[in-house]
């Protein structure tokens, strides 16, 4: 009820009247005593332990600035390597630096750790440009997603028409071989094409003659022409299932890479901002102190 309320309230308030007028014993001042020691041997020890982290930024950065030369290198060379107007080559060219989006992502975010904390002037004046270089990243990596999926259109056209030629030729080899067989008139060089064509020695004799022979090495070259023809469309199938699954990698990785640069470049936009010879001089004075 209200009126229970009011006087627990009351109660409470006595209570603390009375504990702020009792007087500070000697035990209370040791027990505050022991709370101020152990909050110095705290401090203490979350100093050692980020005076270590902090210790560890500069090789830290130093990796990162590495990364970045060896991603810069790398691209370089694959862009020397780059046949234009060859889907092939550009569709490898482009898979390529998907495969290594990873490494200059890194290095970026090693790069920019620590803010502007115990870095040189020369360092403070490139991390806008690594900054600008994310959104290039992005802008690079997510216009090469339409070049992938086009190449990956054309390569499966150029498969398709090499699938198509090597069933025109095997027909034609097949349509040669039938016909030299059906224009033969010598039972000798029957017998001995005929062997060829089925595996194992045929004779004529007074029950097989010349045209049954030749019929059943005829089917048995049919036979071959199917299974082979068989063979080649898994080929071909197997080709274009491994290109479409590589063309959806590369799109993934080029995605994801761009994304992540973009993520990057928007949240560095205190870099772009940084006036490197103010900043420099008051990093200089933090050093020094």
């Amino acid at each position: 009820s209200p009126e229970q309320v009011e006087a627990l309230g009351a109660r409470w308030r006595e209570e603390w009247a009375k504990a702020a007028e009792a007087p500070v014993t000697r035990r209370d001042l040791e027990g505050l005593l022991e709370v101020v020691k152990s909050l110095s041997l705290d401090s203490a020890r979350v100093g050692n332990q980020l005076g270590t982290l902090l210790g560890a930024v500069r090789p830290f950065r130093w990796v990162g600035w590495v990364l970045l030369a060896m991603a810069l290198f790398n691209t370089l060379l694959l862009l020397v390597g780059l046949e234009q107007m060859n889907p092939e080559s550009e569709f490898k060219t482009l898979a390529a630096l998907a495969e290594t989006a990873a490494v200059p992502l890194i290095g970026v975010v090693m790069v920019f750790w620590g803010g502007t904390f115990r870095r040189g002037l020369w360092e403070l004046r490139l991390l806008k440009g690594v900054s600008w270089f994310c959104l290039l990243g992005a802008l690079g990596y997510l216009g090469g997603i339409p070049l992938i999926v086009q190449d990956v259109q054309r390569l499966l056209d150029v498969q398709q028409q090499r699938a198509a030629q090597g069933q025109e030729r095997l027909a034609a080899e097949f349509g040669q071989a039938a016909g030299m067989l059906q224009r033969l008139d010598d039972p000798r060089t029957l017998e001995a094409l005929a062997g060829r064509i089925l595996g194992q020695p045929a004779a004529l004799s007074e029950g097989t003659g010349m045209e049954a022979l030749k019929g059943r090495a005829a089917g048995q070259l049919a036979g071959l022409e199917q299974e082979q023809r068989r063979v080649m469309a898994e080929r071909a199938a197997r080709e274009r299932k491994g290109l479409w699954l590589e063309g959806a990698k590369a799109v993934g990785q080029m995605l994801l890479a761009g994304g992540l640069f973009l993520v990057l470049w928007r949240s560095t936009a205190w870099a772009r901002r940084l006036d490197a010879g103010r900043t420099g001089r008051k990093a200089a004075t933090q050093a020094k102190a």
